[in-house]
């Protein structure tokens, strides 16, 4: 509404237009630029609103996020097939000591997890992407059983015994089942140390499975603690050499690459027949073939248990004798400690000759197994006999090198049967500490009560070494001691006077009893 000046008067619509025509247009100056400008501003808002929406919706393999999933997955799978490639049969690997349900829930689980990733980074071809997702999968069901388990070969390995009726092995015209190529590692590390002792073990799996291909036979999988079982105890048979395991390529069997030997083993045919039966020797070359004995790697373990912990039963010493031949150390330890702990009375000379059997192995790797051999040895063995001396003459200077407690028992033994070997070591150890070593001096009186008058007639003499040297003397001292006791009645310390006396006293009485 406009309101005149005059109410008498009457506005016409011309002239209000006149009035504020020239207003409106003077301050419209630019509006229409300013209006343009703000549309086409939002019109690329609007596309760039429009055009991330449709990347978020549709993960398109293009976009940030779908890039990062489809380089995860391809990543992750690529990884899985590298693992298993390596662990077919070169060396020892994370993977290829895992059983085979353990190796199938890895390639499995993840064969998921990159299908999962990959299926939606793509928003076309969403049919060739599922198709490439469940080869994935497929791949991942079967990689254990395609690179690690898989035997290309169709005829099995057949036992000496039914070699007439089977036809040629075609491995090797020699007897052997693996060939040199397989042992590449092995000629490599002799070129290497071409000083060393190396020896190459091939343990043969007899187990035979049919495989899903028709006509197909595998040889079957060699379990994860029989391998273990015998990489520690041929370490420890041969001096605590390293022992590396490898797969042979056509899964017939492991390989034990002994690397180093400290102590070359005369005998290692012997010694190997321990897990089953050697067919093919190569001294020589230090190459060895066998076949494993599952019976011979459970002895010690197939017994009753009630039966090995009680004394009572009529088998306790049988049982635990047959425990001591095991390859495990630990059941060869539990046996011997509880033969020491029984002290029975039946059987005792063959439980001797069986633990004089086990301690002739070498034990340097387990002192703890070769302590207990040897306190059971003493139990069972009579005072005086000859096989017995040196090994425990060994077990004290074993464990006196590795500053490991020495039982009195035995070095008191020692003592009386090989006094010269001990005199030496004993007086230096009582040194240290008489306390701990008085009972063992007192049996090498003879060889330690010189070394004891030596001492006291040094003039600088501390209290502490004449209170050691009259410790000694006043239960073990003879009357010739007496002459370089006499001058310390009148020493300084009343104590020490006091008792020298109280050593006199005690020399003369056992002089006297024994007259």
């Amino acid at each position: 509404m406009f309101r005149a000046t005059c109410d008498s008067q009457d506005v016409c619509a011309t002239c209000i237009n006149d009035e504020f025509g020239s207003g409106v247009t003077a301050t419209d100056f630019g509006r229409a630029d300013i209006l343009k400008e703000h549309t086409e501003a939002m019109r690329r808002q609007q596309a760039r609103a429009t055009r991330v929406g449709r990347n978020l919706r549709s993960s398109s393999a293009f976009s940030m996020l779908g890039r990062v999933r489809c380089a995860l997955s391809l990543v992750l799978f690529l990884f899985c097939v590298f693992m298993f490639l390596t662990s077919d049969g070169d060396k020892l690997t994370f993977l290829n000591q895992l059983p085979y349900e353990y190796q199938l829930s890895i390639s499995l689980g993840t064969a998921l997890v990159s299908s999962l990733l990959l299926l939606p980074s793509f928003s076309r071809h969403k049919v060739v992407v599922s198709v490439f997702c469940l080869l994935m999968l497929a791949l991942g069901a079967t990689m254990p059983s395609f690179w690690h388990f898989r035997v290309a070969e169709t005829t099995a390995y057949v036992p000496e015994t039914d070699a007439d009726n089977a036809e040629p092995d075609a491995a090797a015209a020699n007897g052997r089942l693996v060939d040199d190529k397989e042992l590449t590692l092995f000629y490599d590390l002799k070129k290497s140390r071409p000083r060393d002792v190396h020896y190459c073990v091939f343990v043969r799996c007899d187990n035979l499975q049919e495989d899903t291909a028709p006509g197909v036979i595998s040889y079957g999988r060699m379990e994860q603690s029989v391998r273990n079982l015998i990489r520690s105890s041929l370490s420890r048979l041969l001096y605590g050499a390293e022992v590396e395991i490898n797969n042979s390529q056509n899964g017939s069997g492991v390989i034990f690459t002994v690397a180093s030997v400290p102590g070359e083993k005369q005998n290692i045919t012997s010694l190997l027949s321990r897990y089953g039966n050697v067919y093919f020797s190569d001294a020589a070359e230090g190459i060895y073939e066998l076949s494993l004995d599952p019976e011979k790697m459970k002895i010690g373990e197939d017994a009753d248990t009630s039966k090995l912990l009680d004394p009572m039963h009529p088998s306790f010493a049988e049982l635990n004798m047959r425990a001591l031949r095991s390859l495990r150390s630990e059941v060869v330890r539990a046996s011997a400690k509880r033969l020491a702990d029984a002290n029975v009375n039946r059987l005792r000379s063959d439980i001797c000759n069986r633990l004089i059997l086990t301690l002739n192995d070498p034990w340097d790797t387990d002192l703890d197994t070769y302590n207990v051999l040897i306190e059971a040895l003493v139990v069972y063995a009579p005072e005086g006999d000859t096989r017995v001396t040196p090994l425990l003459w060994s077990y004290f200077q074993t464990n006196i090198r590795a500053r490991r407690p020495v039982s009195n028992e035995i070095a008191v033994r020692l003592a009386k049967e090989a006094p010269d070997k001990m005199s030496g070591p004993v007086i230096k150890l009582w040194q240290m500490n008489p306390t701990a070593w008085n009972e063992v001096a007192g049996v090498l009186v003879a060889s330690v009560e010189p070394y004891i008058i030596e001492q006291l007639q040094k003039k600088d003499l501390s209290v502490k070494q004449l209170t050691d040297c009259l410790n000694y003397l006043q239960p073990y001292g003879t009357v010739q001691s007496l002459p370089v006791l006499q001058p310390y009645l009148e020493h300084q310390d009343r104590a020490i006077s006091r008792k020298v006396s109280n050593t006199i006293d005690a020399i003369n009485g056992r002089s006297s009893s024994a007259q």
